[in-house]
C-alpha cells in the first residue's frame, strides 16, 4: 500500500499539497472558492477511504 505523500500526490487534486499556504485562487470569486472547498472534502475523503 502506497505511504500517505504518494497517496496524496496521486488522488487528490483540488491544491498542490506541497505548497504551503493558501491555493491561488481568486479569492473573491464566490464560484472558485466552492470549487475548491468541494475539491478540498473529496480529497479528504479520498485519504480517509485509503486508511478504511
Amino acid at each position: 500500500m502506497p505511504g500517505t505523500a504518494e497517496l496524496i500526490a496521486a488522488e487528490c487534486f483540488a491544491h498542490d499539497h506541497t505548497d504551503p499556504g493558501k491555493p491561488g485562487i481568486a479569492w473573491d470569486d464566490v464560484q472558485a472558492k466552492q470549487q475548491l472547498d468541494s475539491g478540498l472534502v473529496n480529497d479528504a475523503l479520498t485519504v480517509v477511504a485509503a486508511f478504511e
